[in-house]
C-alpha cells in the first residue's frame, strides 16, 4: 500500500497540470490512502476516529507538506487506539512523509488546545478522514465551543505569538528572500485570519483574501517541486 502511495505520487510529479490542480490532486490520494490504511486494520466503526488537522484539515497540501493527523479515542478504547496508531504511522513514516501525530481522547484534545494557540488553530479545521463521524463532529464542535468562550483573553497570546514570529521572519513584501509561510503577510497569518473569523467576534473578509492565498500555496508548492523536498524560503 506504501508503493501504491508513493507510485501515485510519482505518476502526479509526470502530469502537466496547473499547480493549483496538483495541489487538489495530491490531497485526493492522500485522504484514499490514509482511509485505505484505516480500513485494512478492520476497526470497530464507532470509538475510534482519525482525523486531519492544520494543512490537511484544510485540504491543503504543498508537495513537502507534513500530515497533521490525530486518532482520536474514546476513554474505554486507548489501547486499541495506540495498537491502531502504530499500524497507521509506520507505513506513513516507510513513505518519507513527515508526520506530526498524536492519539488522544477529546478531552485530552482540548487540554492541548488550551495551551497551544498553534495547536487550537490547527484543530479548527479538523476533518475527518477515517472512522467514527459523531466522535469527530462531537471533537470539532467542542473545540469550536473553546475558541470562541475563550477568544477575548487569548486575544493577549495571539497578539505576542505573531509579534515574535514577524519579529524573527520579517515582512514577506519588503524582504528578497521571504518565507511563505512564517513571513508577515504568509500563510500563518491567513491561518490566524481564519481562526479569528471562526471565533464570531472578528469580520475577517476571507473571500478578498482567497486570490493572495492561491498564489501563496502554489508558490510554496513550486518550491518544494523545484527543490524535491519542503522549501518555504523564496530565494533568488
Amino acid at each position: 500500500m506504501t508503493n501504491s502511495f508513493t507510485e501515485q505520487r510519482k505518476l502526479l510529479l509526470s502530469e502537466s497540470i496547473p499547480i493549483s490542480e496538483f495541489n487538489r490532486k495530491l490531497v485526493g490520494i492522500t485522504d484514499r490512502w490514509l482511509l485505505e490504511l484505516f480500513d485494512s486494520q478492520n476497526v470497530e466503526p464507532t470509538g475510534v476516529s482519525l482525523v486531519a488537522v492544520g494543512g490537511l484539515g484544510r485540504s491543503e497540501l504543498a508537495y513537502g507538506s507534513d500530515l497533521d493527523l490525530v486518532l482520536v479515542h474514546q476513554q474505554n478504547n486507548t489501547k486499541t487506539a495506540q495498537q491502531l496508531a502504530e499500524k497507521l504511522w509506520y507505513p506513513i513514516w516507510d513513505s518519507a512523509i513527515e508526520l506530526d501525530h498524536s492519539v488522544r481522547t477529546i478531552a485530552q484534545t482540548l487540554d492541548v488546545a488550551n495551551l497551544d494557540i498553534r495547536a487550537l488553530f490547527g484543530m479548527l479545521d479538523l476533518r475527518l478522514i477515517a472512522g467514527d463521524q459523531e466522535l469527530a463532529s462531537e471533537l470539532k464542535s467542542k473545540i469550536l465551543d473553546l475558541w470562541r468562550k475563550s477568544f477575548t483573553k487569548r486575544i493577549p497570546e495571539i497578539i505576542e505569538s505573531d509579534h515574535a514570529r514577524h519579529l524573527s521572519f520579517g515582512d514577506l513584501a519588503h524582504l528578497q528572500s521571504p518565507n511563505l509561510k512564517e513571513a508577515q503577510g504568509g500563510l500563518r497569518d491567513l491561518v490566524t485570519l481564519d481562526a479569528l473569523n471562526k471565533s464570531w467576534q472578528v469580520d475577517v473578509p476571507t473571500a478578498k483574501l482567497a486570490t493572495a492565498r492561491q498564489v501563496l500555496l502554489c508558490t510554496r508548492t513550486a518550491l518544494h517541486l523545484a527543490a524535491g523536498k519542503k522549501n518555504d524560503l523564496l530565494s533568488q
